[in-house]
């Protein structure tokens, strides 16, 4: 009784066997399912792209994937695996063998990665890559490995991108290999056409002295002002300003000032003191 086992073949030049081994004349190994053939039975090969199986005693007869039966029995396949039929006095057995004339790269299972999906926006801080998932391949992106797919992640220009493939696998030659990220870093251009807006200036009060003038905002769409370098956010109330005080006004995005809108600059105030009040009957 046999038990069922997977013998490593090695083939050799003069197709002899090693004790307890099939032999098998070229350089490649075949992988023999079920019981062993008795020693010496066959050996198979690789000749000029044709997979031979040949019996190597007297009264055995072989049959590859098929072809003929006899002495020798050949057949030109690209399958990963034959069938093998050997008949011998006392037993027939039916083996399935790796085909000779594939090798180890043949027996690798061809994926082609997909290529990344990269968005590439004016600057750099809104740049993004998303990879798909692709059974057989893991990607890396600065030697990190992805974990998030169908997912926008964030990349900028110089970024690397490499493709592993799993074990039992082989890029397809039409299959993304990584490389640099396709990404700029192109400035956002500022647009063509923008809204004109026309700011107003702000209303001061210019009382004697120092510590009672003022100053009044009035909001309008489009701008921003600045007193002091401080943004102003309370308008249409007198906020307090004093002589030397500065206003910058700034337009949105998108937007334009008037030729004829005020502009900012130095506040319309004095710091002349205030007279003395007089008494009465005072000549």
């Amino acid at each position: 009784m046999f038990l069922r086992q997977r013998t490593l073949v090695t083939i050799t030049a003069a197709g002899l066997l090693a004790s307890g081994l099939t032999g098998l004349s070229g350089t490649a190994h075949a992988a023999v399912s079920g019981p062993p053939a008795r020693d010496g039975d066959y050996s198979l090969s690789c000749e000029d792209g044709t997979s031979v199986a040949r019996a190597t005693t007297r009264h055995t007869r072989v049959q590859l994937d098929g072809g003929s039966m006899g002495r020798s029995s050949s057949v030109k396949s690209r399958a990963h695996t034959l069938g093998l039929k050997v008949v011998t006095k006392r037993s027939e057995k039916t083996y399935k063998v790796d085909n000779p004339c594939r090798d180890r790269r043949d027996r690798q299972r061809p994926v082609s990665a997909a290529k990344p999906t990269f968005t590439d926006k004016c600057g750099v801080e809104n740049d993004k890559v998303r990879f798909a998932w692709t059974k057989g391949v893991d990607y890396y992106l600065n030697d990190k490995k992805v974990t998030s797919f169908d997912a926008d992640l964030a990349a900028k220009p110089g970024d690397k991108i490499r493709v592993e493939t799993w074990r039992g696998y082989r890029l397809a030659r039409d299959s993304y290999r990584g490389g640099n990220v396709e990404l700029s870093d192109v400035r956002c251009e500022r647009p063509r056409h923008h809204r004109v807006v026309k700011a107003v200036a702000p209303n001061v009060t210019d009382k004697c002295g120092v510590d009672k003038d003022t100053v009044r905002f009035a909001w309008a769409k489009g701008v921003d002002y600045y007193l002091n370098g401080t943004k102003v956010n309370t308008f249409d109330k007198e906020l307090a300003a004093k002589p030397g005080d500065r206003v910058v006004v700034e337009p949105w995005r998108g937007y334009r000032l008037a030729r004829d809108s005020y502009r900012g600059g130095n506040l319309d105030l004095t710091d002349k003191p205030c007279e003395p009040k007089r008494g009465h009957g005072h000549r």
